[in-house]
């Protein structure tokens, strides 16, 4: 694991912290990482992150995407209100507006849905398996059993029709 080098570097591994004992994971936490290296890079001795200096972060860099920029803003901005809680002077940014997803929702098909937890049981275990299996299932089951439970509700309504 990388280490901070700026002077906030004990914040940010206090906040790190903090955020796991809350359950959090940051398995890599690049955002923080960045903003550690603009700190250092932009030569900021001060522990107090400036509307000036916040602001010089937010800018939209060359080639990256709206959702990027949200993200890293985002995560600097629970970062000042965190340093906020501690005590500490932190200017709190605004989020860019104007945020638009550019997520497209996929129905899955009856044969996708079985193909799918074809795949599911045939998967053979590895050893770290248990520690990512609770996020994986947790996070997509559901979803596919909604997808399984509205293809019913079709099935059904397309019967009584037939019938």
């Amino acid at each position: 694991m990388k280490k901070f080098e700026s002077v906030l570097a004990p914040l940010f591994d206090d906040y790190l912290a903090h955020k796991r004992s809350l359950g959090n994971v940051f398995s890599d936490p690049y955002h923080l990482y960045q903003f550690d290296k603009f700190y250092q890079d932009n030569s900021f001795t001060e522990i107090a992150l400036t509307k000036e200096s916040l602001e010089k972060w937010s800018q939209v860099k060359p080639n990256e995407t709206r959702i990027s920029a949200y993200q890293r803003i985002n995560n600097i901005r629970n970062f000042s209100v965190y340093l906020n809680h501690c005590g500490y002077d932190a200017y709190v940014p605004r989020l860019p507006k104007n945020y638009n997803s550019t997520f497209t929702p996929h129905i899955f098909t009856q044969d996708e849905v079985k193909r799918f937890l074809s795949a599911c049981d045939a998967r053979k275990e590895k050893r770290n398996y248990f520690q990512i299996s609770h996020y994986i299932y947790t996070a997509i089951f559901p979803y596919f059993m909604e997808q399984v439970c509205v293809l019913a509700r079709h099935y059904r309504s397309v019967r009584k029709i037939l019938t």
